[in-house]
């Protein structure tokens, strides 16, 4: 789970239960196959987000949405991406990434069994 905090700062929190070994830093968060396998295993849906702010009008509409698994881990916080916007959906195309990002993240874990206790 990715959102921006009210001053701009990225908060990144993710359950190490089942994502541990994806998230190395705000700047690097990569599930491979294998995890998506595990994942898919135990859930029902297993669905990547992505959130972007930009248009191809230049005027920033932050917008976060479905994208699939390689899009997810190809597109890092503070890069730049080139993607496809079909409505419910994301495909990223091309990605440049942006070494300089001088933003502000903070990572937080949570137990995936207390905070979804009524989870099957």
């Amino acid at each position: 789970m990715v959102s921006p905090a009210p001053e701009g700062e990225i908060e990144v929190s993710y359950a190490p239960t089942y994502a541990e070994e994806a998230v190395r830093s705000p700047r690097e968060i990569v599930v491979d196959e294998e995890l998506d396998s595990r994942l898919r295993g135990e859930f029902s849906d297993v669905t990547y987000r992505l959130g972007v702010c930009g248009t191809a009008s230049g005027d920033c509409g932050f917008s976060m949405k479905r994208v699939g698994r390689d899009g997810f881990n190809r597109a890092q916080l503070g890069d730049a991406a080139t993607v496809a916007d079909t409505g419910d959906r994301l495909y990223v195309s091309d990605v440049a990434t942006q070494s300089d990002w001088s933003g502000s993240s903070e990572i937080t874990t949570f137990d995936f069994a207390e905070t979804y206790s009524t989870y099957p």
